[in-house]
């Protein structure tokens, strides 16, 4: 099952909840959180990855310090997206369905499942 259907599953669970409005609020607002979060982690890599690209090594302080803060937004970034599935994968246990995601617990398998919600996002686009 791909990641959006899982994610329409999980939306539709919610929908369905007796829960106050507000809360069902919030919780599709996380869905949403996870989806922006990823599109911000994946921009924020393709950006340091060209940086580091045009960068002419010349150890510049400045252009180091550029690099430096590049990549403390994508950690930070990378930390975000971690709690943020984490939440939503939680959503999912307390709704009895397959979590959003199914992947190993390192930085690298979490990093590559944000580029897979954008591209499946992409994919199906209008």
């Amino acid at each position: 099952m791909g990641i959006k259907q899982r994610v329409n599953l999980l939306i539709q669970a919610i929908e369905t909840d007796k829960s106050e409005e507000t809360l069902k609020t919030r919780k599709k607002q996380m869905i949403k959180n996870l989806l922006e979060s990823s599109l911000k982690y994946v921009h924020i890599v393709v950006i340091q990855g060209v940086e580091i690209q045009v960068d002419n090594g010349d150890g510049d302080p400045q252009r180091l310090q550029e690099l430096a803060s590049i990549d403390q937004n994508r950690s930070r970034a990378h930390d975000s997206i971690i709690g943020v599935i984490n939440a939503v994968n939680r959503m999912c246990v307390h709704y009895e369905l397959a979590p959003i995601y199914q992947g190993k617990e390192t930085r690298r398998d979490i990093g590559d499942f944000t580029l897979e919600i954008v591209s499946e996002y992409f994919a199906d686009r209008l």
